[in-house]
């Protein structure tokens, strides 16, 4: 709970948190092997998205890569 408050204090809103700790989550189930087998839409709807195009656009601004090229990359290095 501390860390919301800091990001609230640093002038993020909660939901903003919120949606940075969904793309996070995102970002993390993306680059797991055993994940492999899930779509991207499957994993963005399990993480509270609910618009593929959405979940895209917004993966690609905070992580500089569209969701399948993230995964392909983190699938690589691995």
């Amino acid at each position: 709970a501390s860390d919301v408050y800091k990001r609230q204090a640093e002038g993020q809103t909660l939901e903003r948190w919120i949606w940075s700790q969904r793309l996070a989550a995102c970002a993390l189930a993306l680059a797991a092997p055993e994940a492999a087998g899930r779509s991207i839409t499957e994993i963005a709807y399990g993480h509270g998205f609910s618009d593929a195009a959405h979940f895209s656009r917004s993966f690609q601004r905070r992580y500089g890569a569209s969701p399948r090229g993230y995964r392909r990359r983190a699938l690589a290095a691995r």
